[in-house]
């Protein structure tokens, strides 16, 4: 080949192999820097996470640091209908490994409003569907905090983790509570939460279980959630183990082992005609509970220092036969801050001796009080099995209080208030107490109980 010909075909090669691609380069380079391709990849990373989890997403910003890695800075998780914020997250890092997805989050914030919204969509999206989700998903965060109406709860060194199969679809969630800091421990202790979606049997059902360890879960974490929650008071607690399941027959939930800390009884009876006041903690020792089909549920209710309305001591005279002291004067209101001595001998002397007024006499007739009345002590044991239930009185196990006589649900003043001894009586009983005043009387049966979810009140 000639010289010059040599010459030539070097400069193609090189112009073909290092000046074309260099320039290339230089150019994807310049594309790359533009505001226009970030806002691309931007808009596009958003509608594939909209996508795939069915909300809207709103990200300020993200970097690539290699192909298995994203980065998105202020991630906002907003819900499709509402258009309401369900979650932010200051910082998260997206990693694919080897058996799925690795996804740390940094600050993330929930609101508990929209809990219930979005727990919908996410269990319709990735539980009950094993095509969204193809491999396992762990999340980390270093702390979790869920916002409320009443302030926030922080949950420390979250972890969690989605793994789907054939057959079901698991999903658990482990954190710790932030609490006081003890010598040697973290800030508290955690709590775990479970979900299964068991596709096994003839119909998918779904199961939650939720367990605490020494530190009790603020209720109004979850308030969002549940309604009832949010009627247990700001200050209320959970603790203990509790499963619920749904299906497409319905729901039923298992409270055994569980136990509720400082219930403020004037929430939970906010919308009762009667009035009740007072912190209260609940234990279930057996706690089943399924509508319209079975109920087994047996526990203890105290609370000290509160106040009790005088119709609602006439509804446990008159409708779950329960026994008022007849020497009550309910037309004067007992005073909450007396000086009595619950451990000296004489105030047991005389709730002794005043036991004996308290007769079975359930229709005596009482003047009805303007003002609430003051007691110190309130327990009571309850047990519904069934169409029966049980109520007594457990204040003789208080501190100071052995001498009293056997089934003192209320005490205070210095004297027994309320008696029940646990004799046996329908069930429905219960919703005299908290029907309003001027209901009407309706027959309640297996048969006309599909009547009157279709029927309205009066």
């Amino acid at each position: 080949m000639h010289e010059r010909t040599q010459r030539a075909m070097a400069r193609l090669m090189f112009v073909l192999c290092c000046a074309v691609p260099t320039f290339l380069t230089i150019c994807v380079l310049l594309v790359t820097w533009t505001p226009w391709y970030d806002h691309a990849v931007l808009r596009k990373i958003t509608e594939s996470i909209a996508k795939d989890t069915g909300f809207l997403i709103e990200i300020d910003d993200y970097d690539r640091p290699d192909p298995q890695r994203l980065e998105l800075q202020n991630l906002r998780v907003i819900d499709p209908e509402t258009h309401r914020e369900v979650a932010r997250v200051e910082h998260l890092t997206w990693t694919e490994v080897n058996d799925g997805v690795s996804i740390v989050l940094s600050n993330p914030q929930l609101q508990s409003s929209e809990l219930r919204g979005a727990w919908r969509l996410i269990h319709d999206r990735f539980l009950c569907s094993s095509i969204c989700l193809s491999s396992k998903v762990r999340f980390a965060a270093s702390d979790l905090t869920i916002q409320n109406e009443s302030g926030s709860t922080i949950l420390q060194d979250v972890d969690a983790w989605i793994e789907p199969s054939a057959e079901s679809t698991r999903a658990n969630i482990e954190c710790v509570r932030s609490g006081p800091r003890r010598s040697g421990q973290r800030d508290g202790s955690g709590f775990r939460i479970e979900v299964v979606r068991d596709r096994t049997g003839a119909m998918p059902v779904t199961t939650w279980t939720m367990e605490t360890s020494d530190t009790p879960l603020p209720c109004s974490a979850l308030s969002g959630y549940s309604d009832l929650l949010g009627a247990l008071g700001t200050d209320a607690a959970f603790s203990g183990i509790v499963r619920w399941s749904r299906d497409t027959n319905g729901w039923w939930i298992d409270l055994r082992g569980s136990r509720f800390h400082d219930v403020d009884l004037a929430s939970l009876t906010n919308t009762l005609p009667h009035s009740l006041s007072g912190k209260a903690s609940i234990a279930f020792s057996r706690g089943m509970i399924r509508p319209g089909k079975t109920i087994d549920i047996v526990g203890d209710l105290r609370a000290e220092r509160g106040f009790v309305s005088p119709s609602l001591l006439r509804a446990f005279e008159q409708d779950l036969g329960m026994t008022v002291n007849a020497t009550l004067n309910l037309n004067s209101n007992l005073n909450l801050n007396s000086n009595l001595n619950l451990n000296s001998a004489s105030s047991l002397n005389s709730a002794s001796s005043l036991n004996s007024t308290l007769t079975p006499n359930p229709i005596a007739p009482h003047p009805i009080a303007p003002h609430p009345i003051a007691y110190e002590h309130l327990a009571l044991h309850f047990g519904l099995q069934g169409a029966e239930m049980t109520l007594s009185g457990k204040c003789r196990e208080a501190e100071g209080l052995e001498g009293l006589a056997a089934g003192v649900v209320f005490y205070g003043n210095g004297q027994p208030m309320v008696m029940s001894t646990g004799v046996p009586m329908p069930a429905v009983e219960l919703t005299k107490l908290v029907a309003p005043f001027g209901s009407e009387l309706i027959p309640v049966s297996d048969k006309t109980s599909a009547m009157l979810q279709l029927l309205l009140a009066p």
